[in-house]
């Protein structure tokens, strides 16, 4: 009986140990699904190009830069995306330039952050910023918006009381006040010819700043 007895026990030591030794493999193999480039975590994307999932650093940094592109095995790949909740409750960004290939950022990407600047003036290909994107971003000071826009996500820049100035660079359409909800009377800053925009801007009594081509 004490034979027998003693070999389940063994047994069941061999079967621990094996479930240990998966569950490690796995985290291991958790942590090799997510490379990172300078910090930043990505992803490939189906077309070949790539895409920001976050941050890893834990140090406060004044600017930081995106990558524009991501070097893999010798080859230079586009980044295209920032994905949805990548740098949500972010604590440690200030001034965020933005990838000069960027198409798409996500829902929620920046929400709860404390971001003041996210600078995308150079990302002339961003065409969609998702919903709730700055959502609660009490540090948002100032937004440049690049003038290929062409989506802009249920409250995108909600809750963002410091907001001073909103600056688009081409006529966006379909502009809504709840896109801004709960911020404060920012100043709109845009191109005379911008008549969607300057109406947005009057509709809902914003002040206004023409820029000048130059």
């Amino acid at each position: 009986m004490k034979k027998i007895i003693c070999l389940l026990v063994t047994v069941l030591l061999m079967a621990g140990l094996c479930a240990c030794s998966g569950n490690k493999d796995n985290d291991e193999n958790s942590e090799k699904e997510q490379p990172n480039y300078n910090g930043f975590t990505y992803e490939l994307l189906d077309d070949g190009n790539a895409e920001i999932t976050g941050y890893i650093l834990d140090t406060a940094n004044e600017n930081i830069k995106m990558p524009d592109t991501i070097t893999i095995d010798s080859t230079e790949v586009k980044v295209t995306s920032i994905a949805a909740e990548a740098f949500k409750d972010n604590q440690y960004l200030k001034y965020v330039t933005l990838p000069v290939y960027i198409e798409k950022i996500g829902d929620n990407a920046f929400a709860n952050s404390t971001i003041e600047n996210a600078i995308m003036v150079s990302s002339r290909e961003l065409k969609s910023i998702g919903a709730g994107a700055f959502k609660g971003c009490k540090n948002l000071v100032q937004l440049d918006i690049p003038e290929n826009i062409e989506n802009i996500g249920e409250g995108a820049f909600a809750d963002t009381p410091a907001l001073v100035v909103v600056t688009f660079r081409g006529n966006t359409k379909g502009l809504t006040k709840s896109m801004f909800e709960n911020s404060n009377s920012f100043t709109i800053s845009t191109y005379e010819g911008n008549s969607e925009v300057l109406k947005f801007a009057e509709d809902n009594n914003y002040n206004t700043q023409i820029l000048t081509k130059g």
